[in-house]
């Protein structure tokens, strides 16, 4: 996560008083990698949420974004894949997005550097790709800006 994303959260916190950790110290990465290209992954979904819980978040965040996945994580925040918003559209709302979830997404480490991220978008047709640090985290999100 960029550092002014995390300092934002940290202060939005703060204004909440819930108070700033001693121990915050921001993250960031360098500019040319995908953890310095990323921005917040805008919606992440608990893989045992339902498709109607989904749906519920996804017109929630008010994106104006060509929406066509949102990424599932685990209880711990670890990346479990994407799920195709069509899927969403077919499905029972009780049904669990887990049901749902192509395990197989590609993804990038923040690390993975700027040239390597424009390659990954070109060779696999993607409008945005899931970023991870190396404990499988989602981080956040780049998306294809037509390079």
């Amino acid at each position: 996560m960029p550092a002014a994303v995390a300092d934002e959260v940290m202060n939005r916190l703060y204004e909440q008083n819930l108070g700033r950790p001693e121990f915050y110290e921001p993250v960031s990465y360098d500019p040319d990698s995908a953890g310095g290209m990323m921005e917040p992954a805008k919606i992440k979904i608990s893989r045992s949420a339902t498709v109607a819980e989904t749906l519920a978040a996804i017109r929630a965040a008010g994106l104006n974004d060509d929406l066509h996945t949102v990424f599932v994580v685990d209880e711990d925040g670890r990346y479990v894949g994407d799920l195709q918003i069509r899927l969403l559209l077919t499905r029972p709302e009780e049904a669990r997005v887990e049901s749902l979830v192509d395990s197989d997404a590609l993804f990038v480490r923040v690390d993975t550097n700027r040239e390597e991220v424009h390659q990954f978008f070109r060779t696999h047709n993607l409008s945005a790709v899931p970023v991870l640090d190396h404990d499988d985290l989602l981080v956040g999100r780049v998306i294809r800006n037509g390079e």
